[in-house]
């Protein structure tokens, strides 16, 4: 049996973000599958015990997140370094894994990477993100450019789309490291029928955080362009999600007089039933990697409307570009969302090809397998 150990800063319970919840899915099910998985996480909540089982997955929790950076941003050298040497006995506690798998490429996670690396022990390093939030972003700083030196060190180094795969190639990366594997969900059957207009309504849906980089003024302003210019049909913009932008972005309804048309529900758990409810998902974000919220809309067959970036384009595939749209053109938007409120019959065939493929391509089953391959292989 294969034992495995994630690195996750901040592993759920409760679900921090995309990279915590992708982290907790693919440790269930490579669990299922058979293998030993552990995860070294912290302790960031005082309810939380320093050993516990969750869905299965075994979290060793020690206290080792200390310094001020993690909670107000401030990051500085001794405290770094602190918190490392503190981890140090759990490392030592912890014994020998096949293969170390970390989720987030950090300093302090780089730290722990050099330990592992000098006890000969393979690990593997996921960037989820290209761009300036990825490798290429890394050799803006002397902090990065330690941070890409460290990363180098991998055994192999997963990434989520090909503009990262050619962003690590470009940075001196050799091509047998790198693995292309997607995130993944768990893909449960759902009822295509329902992406029909819902007593006479379009609900449109977002969900994620309320902050800059998931384009939701630019969504609001589209919205109330689609008011305008459909003003017979029957639509709401549901927003589920909390964060930073909230006050903001309620004013900016108040303002444009659309608390008719548009509902903040805040942050909703479990999100099924909300997305169930639904005739259309966007998702107008400046940059993501592979979004757990398009997966999410994918497995309830839901229509997507969202900007052209490299993870949103990977993941609708080909039928689904022709409804992406630069994340600052909002006519562009508007267009397209008219488009697909219009026609219920398009949105039924555009949401089973998106379940089919979030099927084929990104059921945890499948992701799970590939990752099995990739530990196999690096200790062949």
């Amino acid at each position: 049996m294969l034992k495995i150990l994630f690195v996750v800063p901040k592993f759920p319970f409760p679900i921090k973000g995309g990279l915590e919840k992708q982290s907790l899915i693919l440790s269930k099910e490579l669990t299922r599958q058979g293998l030993n998985v552990t995860v070294l996480s912290s302790n960031f909540d005082s309810k939380q015990k320093e050993l516990e089982f969750y869905q299965g997955v075994k979290i060793v929790r020690p206290n080792w997140l200390k310094y001020n950076s993690i909670q107000g941003g401030k990051i500085n050298a001794s405290s770094i370094f602190f918190s490392f040497f503190n981890l140090l006995p759990t490392l030592k506690a912890l014994g020998d894994f096949d293969v170390v798998h970390f989720h987030s490429n950090s300093f302090l996670t780089g730290l722990i990477h050099l330990y592992f690396y000098k006890k000969n022990i393979p690990v593997v390093s996921k960037i989820p993100n290209s761009g300036d939030r990825g490798v290429l972003g890394m050799k803006k700083s002397v902090l990065g450019m330690l941070r890409l030196k460290i990363l180098a060190l991998s055994t192999r180094i997963v990434c989520l789309t090909k503009e990262s795969q050619s962003e690590l190639l470009k940075v001196g990366i050799p091509s047998n490291k790198i693995n292309l594997i997607p995130n993944g969900i768990e893909i449960n059957p759902v009822s295509f029928e329902k992406n029909n207009v819902l007593n006479g309504q379009v609900n449109v849906c977002f969900v994620g955080r309320l902050k800059p980089q998931k384009g939701i003024k630019n969504l609001i302003n589209a919205w109330k362009e689609v008011i305008k210019l459909i003003p017979d049909f029957s639509v709401h913009l549901d927003i589920y999600g909390d964060g930073p932008l909230k006050d903001e972005l309620l004013e900016l309804v108040q303002r444009n007089k659309l608390n008719e048309y548009i509902t903040f529900h805040g942050h909703v758990t479990p999100i099924g039933p909300s997305l169930s409810r639904a005739q259309l998902f966007v998702l107008p974000s400046y940059f993501e990697g592979n979004s757990n919220a398009l997966l999410e809309a994918m497995s309830f067959s839901l229509p997507i409307a969202a900007s052209k970036i490299p993870g949103n384009i990977m993941q609708v595939g080909e039928f689904g570009e022709r409804f992406l749209f630069n994340p600052d053109n909002i006519d562009e938007f508007v267009n397209i969302l008219i488009e697909l409120v219009k026609n219920s019959s398009l949105r039924l065939e555009y949401g089973k090809y998106l379940f089919d493929r979030v099927n084929s391509v990104f059921n945890i089953e499948k992701v799970a397998k590939e990752y099995i391959k990739l530990y196999q292989s690096i200790l062949e």
